[in-house]
């Protein structure tokens, strides 16, 4: 038989097992992640933080290209 048909094909899925579902279900759950809504609210603390991050770095390439900046609005105002 030929090598390659040797290994698992990567394309085809497993089967799983009939227990499939315990190994999900016995999966301590992490301490900061007790809950749906605590773990919500960690996610919107997150988001804040990350939206925040953005809009101070757009406000600093403003900040720094401020003088490219106006000369390219004065071209598009003549």
């Amino acid at each position: 038989m030929e090598r390659k048909y040797l290994r698992p094909n990567k394309m085809r899925p497993v089967p799983l097992d009939e227990d499939f579902w315990k190994e999900l279900v016995a999966k301590p759950i992490q301490p900061g992640l007790t809950s749906s809504a605590q773990s919500a609210q960690e996610a919107h603390q997150q988001d804040v933080l990350l939206a925040s991050d953005v809009a101070n770095e757009v406000n600093t390439t403003i900040r720094n290209n401020r003088k490219i900046i106006e000369t390219e609005v004065l071209k598009e105002v003549r």
